[in-house]
């Protein structure tokens, strides 16, 4: 047998179980983004994963707190997160976040 199929067999039996392990449904942590919006201070839950993603998060800012629950939060579909009490400030925002993709803790601004 040729050395190179040799190789290359090697290299597929050896290779295989990574790509196996490594199919599924990537998950990316939540981020917390200014929400654009002119004359309004407010954030954005966003993540870099997959449509689908869901999360629930709570947010606060101090004594500001805001929670948001959505199904499919991704780069293209953000959340803005009303403050159950008090008014996003224009500065850093934390939350606390469980969802598809696990616990995260969030940190990001208001803007």
């Amino acid at each position: 047998m040729n050395k190179n199929v040799i190789r290359a067999a090697i290299a597929s039996v050896a290779v295989g179980p990574v790509i196996v392990l490594g199919a599924g449904v990537a998950a990316a942590a939540p981020t917390l983004e200014p929400d654009g919006r002119p004359a309004v201070v407010g954030t954005v839950l966003r993540t870099d994963g997959l449509p689908m993603e869901g999360w629930t998060c709570t947010v606060f800012q101090g004594l500001t707190i805001g929670m948001v629950s959505d199904p499919d939060v991704n780069t293209h579909h953000g959340k803005i997160i009303n403050p159950l009490f008090g008014a996003w400030a224009a500065g850093p925002v934390n939350g606390a976040c469980t969802g598809t993709g696990g616990i995260a803790f969030p940190s990001g601004m208001a803007g």
